[in-house]
């Protein structure tokens, strides 16, 4: 690959194009808290230029948990529209994949990570969050925490303010 991401980043917004992966195993999602949120997201990162969203998705969730997986299906798309604490703008569009492990996980509760994502280092907290805790944690974007709680994996397009 080229490692381009595709984005577009000026002093006052960024645009990013992102794949998300979502894991469950044994009624849990994975879930990762990044060192600059007070919520947790799913997996993933940016898709590089010239890449598409499976390879990206695969690659993604390989790096930040070493975990082979397959894609079972999209099931989201979503435009996200957010303000960092910093005043950045942030247009985001985003695809959800369902994503099934190729081995079998040996779940940990909690683990912490440090990637070195283009020469900066960036800490992940994962945690296997159970199903029927997920609506008592904050989880963004909530359209998609919704979808996991129903384990409503149909297509839908959401756009998020």
């Amino acid at each position: 690959m080229n490692n381009i991401d595709i984005e577009i980043e000026n002093d006052f917004a960024n645009f990013k194009l992102r794949v998300n992966g979502i894991l469950i195993y044994e009624n849990r999602v994975l879930g990762v808290q990044m060192q600059k949120n007070n919520f947790y997201c799913l997996p993933g990162g940016h898709i590089e230029l010239f890449e598409n969203s499976i390879e990206a998705v695969k690659r993604e969730i390989k790096e930040e948990t070493g975990y082979d997986t397959s894609v079972k299906k999209l099931i989201s798309v979503a435009e996200n529209f957010f303000t960092r604490k910093n005043g950045k703008k942030i247009h985001e569009i985003s695809l959800y994949y369902l994503l099934e492990t190729i081995e079998d996980i040996d779940i940990q509760k909690e683990y912490n990570i440090i990637e070195i994502d283009k020469d900066d280092e960036v800490h992940h907290h994962f945690k296997w969050i159970k199903l029927e805790e997920l609506a008592d944690i904050n989880f963004q974007p909530k359209e998609i925490k919704e979808k996991i709680m129903k384990k409503n994996f149909d297509f839908e397009h959401f756009i998020c303010n």
